[in-house]
């Protein structure tokens, strides 16, 4: 007869150290992977810990390869792009990039493994061990098929996007805005059989999300998102985004299996409606749905400094800054009775900003980094230096900084402007 107990006591165990390493970097989306490779160029031994089956995030696993806010960078993230349009065949579209997620897939994996990283896959990180301070994180504790397992590193990054680790380790964060709510999860899909060129011509970028909307109600169809996306990757494949699923916390597992029950049911009804108009949509195919969920906003774990709507509105930047952002504020609204599409509550004019390397530096414990959506800043800041192209940037100064410091003998926080100002100059404005 099953048990109506509320609990289940487990004994005491001993967990295995699997290995140890100067660098953990917890996630291989777009910032773990650039961090992992600055961090190893630079000479340091790396593990990554990745929950999915490939390196590339939102990117592969989130069928959402678009990379927004990368046309000013060097570094790791100007390879890429050279990579992407000269030998991928992929797309710039205005200063964004699409590609096919599997030439994407197969490019950042032989890129670590080529460099020395060591690659574990389908592994959930589950807990941090600290030392009696409570300062210094010193294992991070995983599960996967080979059970729970503990990985001993001098100095972590934290690249889940969710703080993951961070938050494992007792870090302090925030979460959403001021009513604690965060923006809006959603699925991304691959679609084929559209004419790019032809599309361009019927359904241009300037309108194209306003005319998907009133074509998708035409159909008799209210989708959950006003301003659906539709964008060309080259190989004929195009990514769509064209949902979103409202108040799913990204530490709820049972809210985003709803969520992603929800997701794909809404976009095979978008794919039949486009495809019932027949012309342009005659062979509309869905190649394929995500099998990560796009989670927009999680923890902001609290760092040295925050980057505040304020530096974003002011152009502030300094020595110290890791990188520049020129995305705006992009606040996929979290509440769906007010607007279903992006939230401008505010008359704010942005200007290209810099992200401090404080803001990528954990407050609560010293031998920890972040980068990537998790680092420190307010709800608004976040809508902004979230995407991916600033993501690449962020990793890539991270592991390169975390790599110097070790070499120093230091902690993250004591490098100096002229440390910092050995790595940010191939991250500056191109």
């Amino acid at each position: 007869m099953p048990s109506s107990a509320a609990s289940v006591p487990e004994s005491a165990r001993v967990t295995p150290v699997r290995g140890s390493y100067d660098i953990i970097v917890a996630g291989g989306g777009p910032a773990g992977y650039a961090a992992a490779l600055g961090a190893a160029r630079a000479g340091a031994a790396v593990l990554v810990l990745e929950q999915a089956a490939c390196l590339g995030g939102i990117w592969t696993a989130g069928l959402l390869p678009w990379i927004i806010d990368q046309h000013t960078r060097g570094g790791i993230m100007g390879e890429l792009r050279d990579y992407i349009l000269n030998q991928a065949g992929g797309t710039l579209v205005g200063t964004t990039l699409g590609v096919d997620p599997e030439r994407l897939k197969l490019r950042l994996e032989t890129d670590l493994v080529e460099a020395g990283v060591r690659l574990r896959y389908n592994t959930m990180l589950t807990a941090a061990h600290k030392s009696p301070d409570g300062r210094t994180v010193t294992h991070a504790i995983t599960e996967s098929k080979a059970g729970r397992e503990a990985w001993q590193a001098r100095l972590f990054i934290d690249c889940s996007g969710d703080g993951d680790l961070a938050a494992r380790a007792g870090c302090g964060f925030d979460y959403g805005n001021e009513q604690g709510l965060a923006q809006p999860t959603s699925i991304g899909v691959i679609v084929t059989g559209i004419d790019p060129d032809r599309l361009e011509a019927e359904l241009p970028r300037p309108v194209r999300k306003v005319k998907l909307c009133d074509m998708l109600r035409a159909g008799g169809l209210e989708p959950s998102y006003a301003l659906p996306g539709l964008g060309y990757l080259g190989h004929g494949l195009f990514f769509y985004g064209g949902t979103h699923q409202y108040n799913r916390r990204f530490d709820d597992p049972d809210a985003l299996t709803a969520a992603l029950i929800d997701a794909r049911a809404e976009v095979h009804r978008h794919i039949e409606v486009l495809r019932r108009r027949g012309g342009l949509w005659a062979d509309l195919r869905l190649l394929g749905t995500a099998s990560a969920l796009g989670i927009r906003e999680a923890r902001r774990i609290h760092g040295r400094a925050t980057v505040t709507v304020d530096d974003i509105v002011e152009g502030r930047s300094t020595p110290r800054s890791v990188c520049r952002s020129h995305f705006g504020l992009d606040v996929h609204a979290p509440d769906p009775e007010r607007c279903r599409g992006i939230d401008k509550p505010l008359e704010l004019r942005p200007r290209p900003y810099g992200i401090p390397w404080e803001a990528l530096v954990a407050r609560d414990c010293d031998n920890l980094l972040m980068a990537g959506r998790c680092i420190s800043g307010d709800f608004l800041a976040h809508s902004s230096y979230r995407v991916t192209g600033t993501a690449v940037a962020l990793g890539e100064g991270a592991g390169r900084g975390a790599a110097l410091a070790l070499q120093r003998g230091i902690q993250p926080a004591e490098l100096t402007d002229e440390d910092l100002a050995t790595f940010t100059a191939d991250l500056a404005d191109r």
